[in-house]
């Protein structure tokens, strides 16, 4: 049986298509999927271009943090997948047998998700019970408002972003999540329109600097938080067991997706796009 996988060969690349050992569920509670559906994210880019997390003797590294296949294979102890399951899941990143760059990989019972899959942040949080302020190129504000739920679209191009913002919350913002790219100037700002007063935090998935940009104090909450399900177990399943109940409602809409020409091949292209900023209102998604 065949696993293609899209390799970086050496910190800062290159990539390569190759053939690779076949991951095997043979860990306690473990599950082999074949992936239909890797998504594309910009930490990739940024593991890749900029040398993000790992150290030069971690490579050969495979990269893909989520993907989307059916159950091929169970492991022992695997009670509630079977195979020909249809499956989500986020992958383990520091695992090669795990990242979604391939055609095959392994993954924990429990992180595997039956479809359907996809989710909104905007969604999520309004129905968490939170007022939603975000920010958008402004062909994307309606959707977000009307369909996703947001409470304010801000155009994050704008030059006054922050004080459009500041007009709207006034001192009352005590929450905020930085879910993509952000310089240390706009981290500074993002912070800035937080309540100056009582407790606020601060969480972004992106910048793991982002305590030396903007200090945390006593009432006011700074950390990076890397996107993996498995760092906070009892809240990753109960996060997927409220959205796997509003997706079968249809209260949660998957994004427009785009699926990558080429196949594994074509990661680096919509890589580019991603870090050249172009990726606005849709999923990159590869078909390996």
């Amino acid at each position: 049986m065949s696993n293609k996988a899209l390799v970086v060969t050496k910190k800062f690349g290159p990539l390569a298509v190759q053939e690779q050992p076949l991951p095997s569920p043979a860990g306690e509670g473990k599950v082999r999927v074949r992936v239909r559906a890797a998504g594309v994210n910009p930490v990739d880019y940024k593991i890749l271009r900029y040398g993000l997390f790992f150290p030069d003797q971690a490579y050969p590294r495979i990269l893909g943090a989520e993907g989307a296949g059916e159950v091929t294979e169970v492991g022992p102890g695997v009670t509630t997948l079977r195979v020909g399951d249809r499956v989500f899941f986020n992958s383990n990143i520091a695992d090669n047998t795990s990242a979604t760059y391939q055609q095959y990989v392994t993954v924990e019972e429990e992180f595997a998700f039956r479809i359907p899959e996809n989710l909104s942040f905007e969604e999520l949080a309004k129905k968490a019970g939170f007022t939603v302020i975000t920010t958008a190129s402004p062909r994307h504000h309606a959707y977000l408002r009307d369909k996703l739920g947001a409470a304010h679209v801000f155009d994050y191009n704008a030059p006054d972003v922050f004080d459009a913002i500041r007009s709207v919350v006034g001192d009352s913002l005590r929450q905020a999540l930085n879910a993509g790219g952000a310089t240390p100037e706009q981290l500074k700002g993002i912070a800035g329109v937080l309540a100056p007063s009582g407790p606020t935090s601060l969480l972004t998935i992106t910048n793991p600097q982002v305590a030396e940009v903007v200090p945390p104090g006593p009432d006011r909450v700074v950390k990076f938080a890397q996107g993996d399900v498995r760092g906070n177990r009892e809240f990753a399943l109960s996060f997927w067991a409220a959205a796997l109940e509003l997706f079968a409602k249809g209260e949660l809409v998957p994004p427009t997706v785009r699926v990558v020409e080429g196949g594994l091949a074509g990661v680096e292209a919509a890589l580019d796009v991603h870090q050249a900023g172009k990726v606005s209102g849709f999923k990159f998604v590869v078909q390996p």
